[in-house]
């Protein structure tokens, strides 16, 4: 079965992609849309779920804000930036995300990121790492997903 993406699921990988290249991870990326587009909570998160679409004028105010162009973010059409050349294309993006996270839910993938950021930030001192470590020791691990398609 071919799923093709839907326009705003489309829309949503360039938000989050503006959003990263700013700073603002996924964690606190709804609060900073909500307070930017003076929009509720609810519609930002469906333009970050890829379940709509905003309007026009509030593309040109993310956009803005955000220093990419609008036909980028609205389209995905030509360079992300003024004066950039074409960066590489939302597909790229995900399949490097892919082979960072593996198969990972996005839900995974955003707890790894939040992580990460917070790391980078020297949010995370040594006590907090390691009190991450020992709850990640005490999942149950099981075997690899993808072990499956060699015993096929």
């Amino acid at each position: 079965m071919v799923h093709n993406k839907s326009i705003a699921e489309e829309f949503s990988e360039r938000l989050i992609i503006a959003l990263e290249r700013k700073g603002i991870t996924r964690y606190g990326a709804g609060a900073y849309l909500r307070k930017l587009a003076s929009v509720t909570g609810k519609s930002a998160n469906n333009w970050l779920n890829g379940e709509k679409m905003p309007r026009r004028d509030k593309i040109l105010i993310i956009a803005s804000q955000l220093n990419v162009r609008p036909e980028w973010l609205e389209y995905g059409e030509g360079a992300i930036a003024s004066g950039e050349g074409p960066l590489i294309s939302v597909e790229q993006t995900v399949t490097q995300r892919e082979d960072k996270y593996g198969s990972s839910s996005p839900k995974a993938q955003k707890i790894i990121s939040d992580i990460i950021a917070l790391d980078s930030s020297g949010a995370l001192n040594d006590s907090l790492l390691d009190m991450l470590q020992s709850m990640l020791d005490s999942i149950p691990k099981k075997p690899n997903r993808s072990a499956k398609a060699f015993r096929d």
